[in-house]
């Protein structure tokens, strides 16, 4: 699943929430599909961070192991 946009993320996050429309997500078959979809976008920005934290860690690394080669090859 890609990226979902803010606004889906919004809608699918407030629907089973807020007031109003909560009695009726209840009320009908809709709960255990927004459950589904909120699962599924939460698990899809989370697989992004964590791409995204360990593609940082390994350029951190690189540059970190670079620093160290020039460091050692003026002495």
């Amino acid at each position: 699943m890609r990226m979902a946009s803010p606004r889906r993320k919004w809608i699918i996050g407030r629907l089973p929430a807020e007031r109003t429309p909560a009695a009726e997500v209840r009320a009908s078959t809709m709960r255990g599909f927004l459950l589904r979809m909120y699962d599924a976008v939460a698990r899809a920005e989370q697989d992004v961070m964590l791409t995204l934290a360990l593609g940082g860690l390994g350029t951190a690394l690189v540059y970190a192991d670079l620093y160290t080669l020039q460091a050692t090859a003026y002495r």
